[in-house]
């Protein structure tokens, strides 16, 4: 199970699953949907129940779990339904339609939550060793179709989940950088980061949903990113897991010549390699 500060989105949709929408103060809303898309009330449809969702069958990988098996606990692996339900799509409409009427083409065979950047290499050379995909997940909120766990070999697909990776590790006040996990989820990173009397100052829309990891992964911008940048800009240095060994650039200046290794990294979207710790430029609060 993942850590229980962390809660996952409803599978068949946005937001906590104790967290729905009301139109009772909202009392012209549905009438001018109904006008202006020709709907009536009937069109309104609930999600199907979680029991009439059916799974594709997990595949196995023996060589592969029973690596897993020697290197994590046992409440890091999960084969469960709900797990493998939660992590098979993302929150685009395509993937909300599909999950609301029960249509789930593809699942993970597998989720694993790593804790530490020493689980995430372990997990990394079991993969490589025995052919297994590792697709990273954040918070779940991508609206691109890169959690969908779709490979046309067939191979043994795991979602690696890093919300067990959620900690603030350190926060340099007199540079004015921060050494943070990726797993964090927005707000649980502010409130650690506020605590210093810092701010990252990032606030995507999916700001409550998604994480440290998937802003720098998928190359964010949001709300102030007029004031601090985007979310490449406040990456200083980083560290990334990869099939040939660790990525770890350094928390130097800016330089104009060379190769940026640091901006391959940024936006890659877990195809080099899975980020394990970022190092970001924070702001005093005002």
């Amino acid at each position: 199970m993942a850590d229980p500060t962390v809660r996952h989105m409803k599978w068949w949709g946005w937001g906590d699953e104790d967290v729905t929408f009301s139109d009772a103060d909202k009392p012209k809303l549905w009438p001018y949907l109904k006008g202006e898309l020709g709907l009536t009330d009937d069109h309104r449809t609930l999600p199907v129940s979680f029991e009439e969702i059916d799974l594709p069958a997990a595949k196995t990988n023996a060589p592969f779990t029973t690596a897993l098996e020697t290197a994590l606990d046992a409440d890091q692996l999960s084969a469960t339904k709900k797990d493998r339900l939660v992590h098979a799509a993302g929150k685009a409409f395509r993937d909300l339609f599909r999950l609301r009427r029960g249509q789930v083409d593809f699942a993970p065979d597998l989720v694993v939550y790593p804790a530490s950047e020493e689980d995430v290499v372990s997990i990394v050379k079991a993969a490589h060793e025995h052919n297994a995909v590792l697709i990273p997940f954040g918070g779940g909120s991508n609206i691109a179709g890169c959690l969908e766990p779709k490979d046309r070999e067939n191979r043994f697909i795991v979602s690696l989940d890093m919300c067990r990776m959620h900690r603030v590790l350190e926060v340099d006040k007199k540079s004015l950088i921060a050494r943070i996990q990726p797993g964090v989820y927005g707000p649980h990173m502010e409130e650690q980061l506020e605590a210093e009397g810092v701010t990252l100052g990032h606030f995507p829309d999916s700001f409550v949903h998604s994480t440290l990891g998937g802003w720098v992964a998928t190359r964010s911008a949001g709300m102030q990113s007029d004031k601090y940048g985007k979310i490449e800009d406040m990456v200083i240095a980083l560290r990334m897991v990869t099939p040939s060994g660790t990525i770890v650039t350094r928390t130097v200046p800016n330089s104009s010549n060379g190769i940026d290794v640091r901006r391959l990294c940024v936006g890659s979207e877990g195809i080099l390699g899975v980020i394990t710790e970022l190092t970001m430029q924070v702001h005093r609060l005002p």
